[in-house]
């Protein structure tokens, strides 16, 4: 006894369900982002490069949402700070500073998901120290932007006694490839859905579904 053959259409609906389901189990997020705009350099000393009209700018991504009320350190996974003339960035290999307590960067967020206090620096890549690092900070007792060029404190930009503002520049969302799968997906499965129901209506006499018994005896 052979098996039943499986019909083209029929596979083709397999297919597009079998895509609809992948889908869905591989939604790719992005992260959630942050942006920085810091107060202007109130003092610059040395070679540093920018100057009273600049200002610390740029982001932070976390791999996931905070929660209100949240605080410590983060999963980050990109971020970028500019001085106006020096960009340090985890595009450009750069890395995470170890000036904050526990070594690494940290965030308090409020009820509205706003960031409260945070420590955030920057290393250029391969550097084991501060030199020429980029550093925001804000807590209960301070608060203030800090660009550092060579060793010692020869040659800086601070803002002080001010830091800026970080503000939600994204929310997680899927990525464009999986929307566009994903709609590719429910198109077809609705195709599928409506070519088997009209191979399924009946044949009512008087409805131009069928053929009438009366024709059928014509016919013969």
């Amino acid at each position: 006894m052979h098996p039943t053959p499986i019909s083209v259409k029929r596979l083709l609906a397999i297919g597009i369900a079998g895509l609809f389901i992948a889908s869905l189990s591989s939604r790719a997020f992005a992260g959630v982002v942050y942006t920085y705009v810091g107060s202007n350099f109130t003092e610059v000393r040395g070679d540093v490069g920018p100057t009273t009209s600049d200002r610390l700018t740029g982001f932070v991504e976390f791999n996931a949402a905070p929660l209100a009320g949240e605080t410590g350190k983060f999963d980050i996974i990109g971020f970028s700070l500019t001085d106006g003339v020096r960009t340090l960035s985890s595009a450009k290999g750069d890395q995470l500073g170890n000036n904050c307590p526990d070594l690494k960067p940290s965030f308090t967020f409020g009820a509205n998901l706003d960031v409260l206090t945070w420590c955030f620096e920057l290393w250029p890549n391969g550097e084991a120290a501060n030199f020429n690092s980029m550093f925001t900070t804000k807590n209960a007792s301070s608060a203030y932007d800090l660009s550092r060029v060579g060793a010692g404190a020869t040659s800086y930009a601070v803002a002080f006694p001010t830091a800026g503002e970080w503000t939600a520049a994204r929310q997680s969302v899927p990525e464009p490839g999986t929307l566009a799968l994903t709609a590719l997906a429910l198109g077809g499965l609705g195709w599928a859905r409506r070519h088997r129901a009209g191979r399924a209506s009946p044949n009512v006499p008087g409805t131009g579904a069928g053929p009438s018994p009366e024709s059928r005896r014509k016919a013969l």
